[in-house]
């Protein structure tokens, strides 16, 4: 091999780490360009169980005003068997290609949420801990463990 191939496959090896190494410092981005939104670092998970909030949860699972594009939750996820395999797993756990998209292991529901509002809904993150991403996580908890849809 020539001096100048071997020069060349150097770099071109040097920037594959550096790219891969950058790539796992911080996570990826969603497909649309769109930054994740990750639990911030020592968030503190604190989220009702009681059946009102639940409600408020639903209602907003089902309404579009969480989206710029029209849609709900529901739009995909009519009902509980669209969430996916891994959904009815104790969370966090592997979800939405978590290591490759977002350079994290396991995902928490709340940051799924997080993710499916920028994304398919092209809506705006929820402030963490605010009341609409804690009812979300009611909601989707009770889905998650009793398989309903309907908290009614």
């Amino acid at each position: 091999m020539k001096m100048h191939q071997k020069l060349a496959l150097i770099c071109t090896a040097t920037l594959a780490l550096t790219t891969t190494a950058a790539h796992a410092a911080k996570p990826a981005q969603l497909d649309d360009g769109l930054p994740t939104t990750l639990r911030p670092a020592n968030y503190k998970a604190k989220y009702p169980t009681d059946n009102a909030a639940i409600v408020r949860g639903e209602k907003l699972f089902r309404s579009d005003k969480l989206s710029t594009n029209g849609r709900a939750c529901s739009n995909c996820h009519a009902e509980a068997s669209t969430f996916g395999p891994n959904f009815t797993k104790p969370y966090p756990h592997p979800a939405m290609n978590s290591q490759a998209r977002f350079g994290v292991p396991k995902l928490h529901l709340d940051e799924v949420v997080q993710v499916c509002l920028q994304g398919p809904l092209r809506g705006t993150p929820l402030e963490w801990g605010s009341p609409e991403q804690a009812d979300l996580v009611a909601y989707l908890t009770y889905v998650q463990k009793t398989g309903k849809m309907s908290a009614r």
